[in-house]
């Protein structure tokens, strides 16, 4: 494909974005807070409202996603997410079946994840604060 067929494949894109997601195209990345940092993986890991084992995955994964903005995310990644997140207990590759059985994390080709739609929703209720309430 050629630019202008690019360009106005992203127009349109951002179009659509526009029309389902409100007036400013979907970000990929998260906006920082506004002392201007970001929060770290540990910071993530001790805010309340994580239940269980795959909604730490998920945790893991939507960070690298959408706070550092590393996409296709490995398992080696994940792991040493876990590890830098100082998450409680060990890391299971069960936990990682069970998020993607849940619906919160995505298995793109057995070696490579992202967040589901429901992971998203998950990671950006869970950011602000929201999780638990219906």
């Amino acid at each position: 494909m050629d630019d202008t067929t690019n360009k106005k494949i992203i127009e349109r894109l951002e179009r659509l974005e526009s029309t389902v997601f409100g007036s400013k195209p979907a970000a990929t990345r998260l906006e920082p807070p506004s002392s201007e940092k970001q929060i770290s993986l540990p910071e993530l890991a001790r805010k309340n409202g994580l239940k269980n084992g795959q909604q730490k995955i998920a945790a893991i994964v939507g960070y690298y996603e959408k706070i550092v903005g590393t996409k296709p995310i490995d398992t080696k990644l994940i792991q040493e997410g876990w590890r830098n997140g100082r998450f409680v207990g060990s890391y299971q590759s069960v936990l990682l079946q069970r998020s993607i059985e849940d619906g919160l994390v995505r298995d793109l080709d057995g070696s490579q994840y992202d967040l589901s739609q429901t992971g998203e929703k998950f990671f950006h209720d869970f950011i602000n604060g929201n999780t638990g309430k219906d």
